[in-house]
């Protein structure tokens, strides 16, 4: 205390007291245990700061010293208790604690965690006790400024890999972890102003050897690591991307809680996907749905006999009607105004230690509300988990809104955002197509690939959305949420193991990679369309009614540019529209054609680049089409065409729904197959560029005619050969 009075006279005016914080959790709910771990904080960290920030010591000292406690005068205290500008801490690791009569003058143990990861310096690796110290620092001592002043590991040294770059998953792994459990304090509310890593210096350096940690320090000087971006990526505001890698728990849920019971989505995906896991006995034995929606009804039987109805008239064949019956029997349906989210805990009457999957097929603007009526009501505690689906906001400024607000009520690792493109077998099968064949992957860079076209081509109009079209529009509602999913697929680079985060890692990678659009490039680069009045498989249909004020487009070409060493230079063509030609989606890589012709002339005109097709929707397959010769007329002549490989296995079983695959996921709890939040950001800063660059360059839609290709302007971001049809056709608008 007379220190600070002293730096104060003098000028000095940010000044903090630095601790070393150690949680402590009991072994088990014995009293003794729980006791000795009272004992155990007290004397770690309650000694220290209590004095000075309460003006008294924990009343734990006393049972813990006996009669060697002292009494000490209230003018110490009122000496000690100055005002500080901040509290820092330095954080390793925590403790399991019993009660240890041997062990004067706690008399506290520690218990080692045999299943727990360790660093060279023998403290265990333990995340969630930095957010639990700092909520503790935020509850006790009224939430004052903090700085973590040292965090960090010793492990071994990794070796240098062939490419000159460290493979160094363990330090990565810790500083995900770490700052995630940061960011999740953040998010709660704590006032945390700075974090330090520790490196190669101090205790580190003691403790696990001054040539161990130093030649790793040295290390990572020469060599970057082989994570994106280095390590110095990690160390970003707010911490955004790290985040904890796995879900707790293995047991599967078994509660599942569906808002928007009575929407589209819930009638064509949700209900039929739950039905065909229940057939097929994938579900728990106890498996319940929570339906939620505003609609009322007068009975339980009601609501099942108006579902029943409902999901058979939207799903057809794709349901086992017996298995929807059983399924709505197990179902509870519950109106709630979800504008009201505060009622949710007295409406569902749930409880809170249940194992619950709580699933917002919910327009964005109701995300935050319904998860902070959940939290209010104790049905976001652990181990209960969110399934939201995308998309997440309609810019960049409202995704991250709703994902600190999201962080704030339920942290990273049990949060799921669904985009049901990852679901489909075809797409997952990328993966298996890239990485586990060295002929495609050898080739699979801008020296062998001339361009890499993503078609989603819809014949269905905008009926009965046109209040989300006109805040979304094709951009941000096909773009953002699948296109860029499909993209990262493709572009991104082989990960080290096929873990979520590793996975999500890549393709946030490849999202930071994409050149953003300018005013000026965006009409070379883009195409806007709105369909018009025409013909769609033979019916007649109408165009898109604009609403007054706005400028929305229903089509949407982009040449998008990747800036990395392995595609620079590869134009990636996204196309996407309402009211098309053909309902398609489709990717398709166009490789470059070969250097040197050796047949005759005449053949060349029958040339054609080697191409993958890979097809998701309407059927699902993959092609690889080569140049293969047929036999001439005679023994000399050499007739050349295009052949397809089919590289798709014929199915052995029913294929599921995508919806089914993602549904099994998120109650296992396995992230792979989901998007992580700052995967979301990433994508939306991209977009924004897009639609500022529209914006700017006063860049309005070309109208195009339904049932054509879209505006003859987009023929060249086409695959081909609708580019070739789009460009000739007389239906195409100029």
């Amino acid at each position: 205390g007379a220190a600070v009075q002293r730096y104060r006279s003098v000028g000095k005016h940010q000044i903090g007291l630095v601790v070393n914080l150690e949680p402590k959790y009991a072994a088990s709910d014995s009293a003794a245990n729980q006791a000795a771990t009272r004992r155990a904080h007290a004397y770690m960290n309650g000694q220290y700061l209590d004095p000075a920030l309460l003006g008294r010591y924990p009343e734990e000292m006393p049972e813990i010293f006996g009669a060697a406690w002292p009494e000490w005068p209230a003018a110490d205290f009122d000496l000690i208790r100055q005002k500080l500008d901040f509290i820092g801490f330095n954080y390793y690791t925590r403790s399991i604690t019993r009660d240890a009569p041997e062990a004067w003058p706690v008399r506290a143990g520690r218990v080692p965690q045999p299943q727990g990861t360790y660093t060279e310096t023998s403290w265990e690796v333990f995340p969630q006790g930095l957010t639990d110290t700092l909520q503790w620092i935020r509850e006790r001592y009224d939430n004052p400024p903090v700085y973590i002043t040292e965090n960090g590991a010793a492990f071994y040294d990794p070796p240098v890999a062939e490419n000159g770059r460290v493979v160094d998953s363990l330090r990565v792994d810790y500083l995900r972890k770490h700052i995630g459990a940061v960011h999740t304090a953040i998010a709660a509310g704590s006032d945390i102003r700075g974090y330090f890593r520790v490196v190669a210096d101090g205790q580190l350096r003691v403790v696990a050897g001054f040539r161990q940690t130093l030649r790793a320090g040295a290390r990572q000087l020469r060599h970057p690591a082989a994570h994106p971006q280095g390590q110095r990526t990690l160390l970003q505001p707010r911490g955004r991307q790290q985040r904890s890698r796995a879900a707790r728990g293995t047991l599967m849920h078994e509660q599942f809680l569906l808002f928007g019971a009575t929407g589209d989505l819930a009638a064509g995906q949700v209900f039929p996907a739950l039905a065909n896991l229940l057939r097929d006995r994938l579900l728990p034995a106890n498996f319940r749905v929570h339906a939620v929606a505003k609609h009322p009804f007068e009975t339980q039987e009601a609501s099942r006999d108006w579902l029943l109805e409902r999901v058979h008239a939207r799903a057809g064949d794709a349901v086992d009607m017996d298995a929807l019956r059983e399924l709505l029997q197990r179902t509870a349906y519950t109106s709630i105004d979800l504008s009201k989210p505060e009622a949710l805990g007295a409406a569902l009457k749930l409880k809170t230690s249940t194992r619950l999957l709580s699933y917002l097929a919910v327009p964005p603007d109701l995300f935050v509300p319904i998860a902070q009526g959940l939290k209010a009501a104790g049905l976001l505690e652990d181990p209960a988990r969110l399934l939201l689906e995308k998309p997440i906001g309609r810019d960049l400024a409202s995704a991250l809104e709703i994902n600190a607000a999201i962080a704030a009520c339920v942290p990273e690792s049990r949060v799921f955002r669904l985009d049901h493109y990852l679901g489909k077998a075809t797409v997952q099968n990328l993966l298996a197509l890239r990485f586990g064949n060295t002929l495609l992957e050898a080739v699979w860079s801008r020296r062998w690939i001339e361009r890499v076209d993503i078609l989603v081509a819809e014949t269905a109009g905008v009926d009965g959305r046109e209040q989300y079209y006109s805040r979304y529009g094709a951009l941000r509602d096909m773009v953002q949420n699948h296109m860029l999913q499909l993209l990262c697929l493709i572009a991104m680079e082989p990960p080290s193991a096929l873990d979520a985060d590793t996975v999500r890692d890549q393709k946030l990678m490849v999202l930071r990679a994409l050149r953003p659009f300018s005013a000026q490039s965006a009409p070379d680069e883009s195409v806007r369309g709105v369909y018009q009045a025409g013909v769609v498989g033979a019916q007649a249909v109408g165009g898109f009614s604009q609403i007054e004020g706005q400028s929305v487009e229903t089509f949407v070409a982009l040449r998008a540019h990747i800036d990395n060493w392995r595609w620079a230079g590869v134009p990636f063509n996204l196309v996407t529209g309402k009211r098309l030609a053909t309902r398609s989606t489709q990717i398709v890589v166009t490789f470059k054609p070969v250097s040197h012709w050796l047949f005759e002339k005449p053949q060349r005109q029958q040339a054609a680049p080697n191409r993958l097709l890979v097809r998701l929707q309407p059927e699902e397959n993959i092609e690889l089409h080569l140049m293969s010769s047929l036999a001439g007329p005679e023994w000399g002549a050499m007739e050349l065409q295009s052949l397809p490989l089919n590289l798709s296995m014929a199915p052995t079983r029913r294929r599921r729904i995508a919806y089914e695959r993602l549904f099994l996921d998120a109650l296992n709890g396995r992230h792979a197959l989901f998007v992580r939040d700052d995967e979301v950001e990433a994508a939306w800063q991209w977009i924004d560029s897009i639609a500022d660059a529209w914006r700017a360059a006063d860049f309005a839609p070309q109208p195009y005619v339904a049932g054509s290709w879209g505006p003859r302007a987009a023929a060249p971001f086409l695959p081909p050969p609708m580019a070739h049809t789009a460009a000739t056709s007389p239906r195409a608008s100029a």
